[in-house]
């Protein structure tokens, strides 16, 4: 059923997003409104029913997780291969059985129903394979095979008498021969018992039926996910939790190259059939893989008929693609589609405004070799598209005025600023504290987060025809109070370094929106600034910073402590990017963090006191990974040195020290790093301490500080009236409307 429901998804968003076809609607039943018939959405289905997911690593994997990965794929092979065996025999010996099973096959259930079978319980999807592998040998001169459908066209009250005649007169198998010497059998049920009687004892004809490669029981090439219904419930959960492991060390490695998913053609091709009323029990009538009836319904023949599939659907002869392509690019130009319902060409649609022009413009565009673009540059040379803003109306009288979408709107902030990173490609990044371009943020399919909720970003689960633009009152909370807008102003100040106020805002202008300010402009500006100014108000830092440095264990001291100077709201890292390209993998967050690339760039923790006093820490160190040699930890004081030290590999260790005195203004530091060997594979490592200072007096009251529960970034610094006024601008409809 979850494959189904993949498939009908993947079909649902293959047909509106190229045809503007609500595919989805035949499953049940045909289209109610447009011409496209139940059998046209399962011939689709069998092609997508016919294909895999594959993976595969972008680059060749390298250095030691290339050896830890050969290690994995080495193991699950070999687990794999042995379960097959084992099942490959078994099912060799239950060939009796399987071969009066399959006179019946159609009451046993197909893989799209999942059963718990035992290892010696019928496998449902053997029975069908033989049933289709003898019913291939009908009507052909078969030694093995002729007789069983020669008995099987007789009435089972003439069975008795007819096998002996038949025998005389017909030259079979010798064993086939043999199993039936003697009492003749009296219905077909007995024909396949001495069938498998002759399979018990095989010579070279018989074993080849059972071992060779179109052998009803050999198990198919694929991945495990495709042919689990194979094996016996306490094999898929061995195998299946085997490949899990395999999945969540490729996804937790750091050193992994990019992988990438993609499609590929099963072994064996399905021959869809029609599910009635889309319940896949209640099976109709075979349909082939084809195109839509509605364009001729040309028949697929290479492997799934995917590639003809997307030749089909990118040909110049299909009316649809071009015109919903077209359709989709001036939506996003100018605001609205040519036809309003982007998504749906079907009878039940909006017809479109202008439905000469957008003929016109797929001829076109399939006359330029598909090219998106050349379509971008002939509609923003348009005389349409060059017209002064106005008004939104059907007949293109002003371009419409349309504010910039949250991806525009923020690459435009960081622009600005000077803080974008152009940089093309590469992993998707949290957004939090990132120079990326907004189409490199990550998106969490099941938990999309809020930021994008606010700003009009649909989920990502499903097709969506077009993003909807609103106006709240969390858009504008964000907006002015976010740290990022803030950032983003006194970068835009940075880079107007003028002294004189009236020069100041001028270039502001410029940087801005591209122009000079206008004289009522430029007084508005100068007042904001000289009656805005505030008073700047001390902010009290935290006694917890975060950086990195180098532990020299000879004496007993950590030789610097330099700041990681990036925090993303979630860790300080080096930079925008993990690992960063100067400060590798060092990085440190609530629960603990990473070590850095080598011995010089070890995670450093540290705590300042804020009074004299006697302090206790608690705290668990773990390491959790098996790979890799480890880590080493030490607690060090800025005047004792080192107070304490573990080495761990796969196991944690309590972190205790009591009664440490220390000085207002001393440090104590946390340190992990690789350990001497420079291996920093799998060096992730837990470790957030609690430090408890004893009362010293009545003016000194017991305290404590968590590293997990007052982990933060840095201290915020107050706004002047520029950078109130930088944020106005930025947030004024000409910088973030399209006028």
């Amino acid at each position: 059923k979850m494959e189904m429901d993949i498939i009908d998804e993947q079909l649902d968003t293959l047909g509106a997003t190229f045809m503007g076809l609500t595919l989805g609607c035949a499953r049940c039943h045909d289209h109610k409104f447009d011409p496209i018939p139940t059998a046209d959405y399962y011939s689709f289905y069998g092609i997508f029913h016919s294909s895999t997911e594959r993976a595969e690593p972008l680059e060749a994997p390298a250095g030691e997780f290339a050896a830890a990965l050969k290690k994995k794929e080495d193991e699950l092979a070999a687990l794999f291969a042995k379960r097959t065996k084992e099942l490959l025999d078994r099912l060799r010996k239950k060939t009796p059985d399987y071969l009066v099973a399959a006179l019946d096959v159609t009451k046993y259930p197909t893989e799209e129903f999942y059963e718990i079978l035992g290892a010696d319980d019928v496998q449902p999807f053997i029975v069908r394979r033989w049933a289709a592998y003898i019913d291939r040998f009908k009507g052909v001169d078969h030694p093995v095979w002729k007789a069983w459908h020669a008995f099987a066209a007789v009435p089972e009250r003439d069975l008795a008498a007819a096998v002996p005649a038949w025998l005389a007169a017909n030259a079979v198998h010798p064993k086939i021969a043999a199993a039936f010497a003697g009492e003749p059998p009296k219905t077909m049920k007995e024909v396949a018992a001495r069938y498998g009687a002759a399979f018990k004892e095989p010579d070279d004809v018989l074993r080849a039926i059972l071992e060779g490669p179109d052998s009803p029981v050999a198990t198919p090439k694929g991945h495990f996910s495709e042919i689990e219904w194979f094996y016996s419930e306490e094999v898929r959960k061995e195998l299946g939790g085997k490949n899990r492991e395999y999945e969540r060390f490729i996804l937790g490695a750091k050193d992994a190259p990019a992988w990438a998913s993609y499609l590929a053609d099963k072994d064996l091709p399905v021959t869809p059939r029609v599910f009635r009323r889309g319940n896949p029990a209640n099976k109709g009538e075979e349909v082939p893989r084809r195109w839509l009836t509605l364009f001729g319904g040309r028949a697929f023949a290479e492997g799934s008929g995917r590639a003809e599939l997307a030749k089909a659907i990118a040909s110049a002869e299909n009316p649809l693609t071009a015109r919903v392509w077209v359709n989709r690019v001036w939506m996003h130009q100018f605001g609205q589609g040519l036809v309003r319902t982007p998504s749906d060409f079907g009878l039940r649609s909006e017809p479109p405004t202008h439905p000469a022009l957008l003929d016109w413009l797929a001829r076109r565009f399939v006359a330029d070799g598909w090219s998106t673009k050349k379509l971008h540059r002939l509609l923003l040379t348009s005389a349409a598209w060059r017209q002064s803003s106005g008004l939104a109306t059907d007949l293109l009288s002003a371009f419409p005025r349309r504010r910039l979408d949250f991806e525009a709107m923020r690459d435009a902030f960081l622009a600005t600023s000077g803080k974008l990173d152009p940089a093309l490609g590469g992993r998707a990044v949290n957004l939090a504290g990132s120079g990326r371009r907004t189409i490199y943020g990550f998106v969490d399919r099941l938990n999309l987060p809020s930021l994008y909720r606010i700003f009009d970003l649909t989920g990502a689960d499903a097709h969506i025809a077009q993003r909807f633009t609103t106006t709240t009152p969390q858009q504008a909370l964000y907006l002015m109070n976010s740290p990022f807008l803030v950032e983003q102003a006194r970068g835009v100040l940075a880079r107007a370094p003028e002294k004189e106020p009236e020069a100041r805002v001028r270039a502001l202008y410029r940087r801005i929106f591209g122009r000079a300010p206008g004289a009522g402009e430029l007084d508005l500006g100068l007042r904001f600034v000289r009656e805005g100014v505030v008073e700047p108000v001390t902010h009290r830092a935290g006694p917890w910073s975060y950086g990195f440095g180098e532990v020299d264990v000879a004496a007993g001291a950590l030789k610097s402590f330099t700041p990681l100077p990036r925090f993303t709201g979630n860790a300080w890292q080096g930079g925008s990017e993990w690992p960063d390209p100067a400060l590798g993998w060092v990085m440190l967050n609530a629960a603990g963090g990473h070590v850095g690339n080598d011995l010089k760039h070890a995670a450093a923790r540290r705590w300042t006191s804020p009074r004299a006093g006697t302090v206790s820490i608690a705290g668990t160190l773990a390491h959790a990974a098996k790979e890799g040699d480890g880590i080493r930890a030490f607690v060090m004081s800025g005047t004792r040195g080192i107070l304490a030290s573990w080495s761990l590999h796969a196991m944690e260790a309590k972190t205790e020290l009591k009664g440490v005195p220390v000085k207002a203004g001393e440090t104590l530091d946390f340190v992990v790093d690789c350990r001497p060997s420079g291996n920093i594979g799998w060096d992730e490592f837990a470790w957030a301490p609690l430090i408890k200072m004893e009362a010293g007096g009545p003016a000194a009251k017991a305290e404590e500080w968590s590293a997990a529960a007052q982990f933060a970034g840095p201290a915020t610094v107050p706004f002047d009236a520029w950078t109130k006024y930088v944020q106005v601008l930025l947030l004024s409809n000409e910088f973030v409307f399209v006028d």
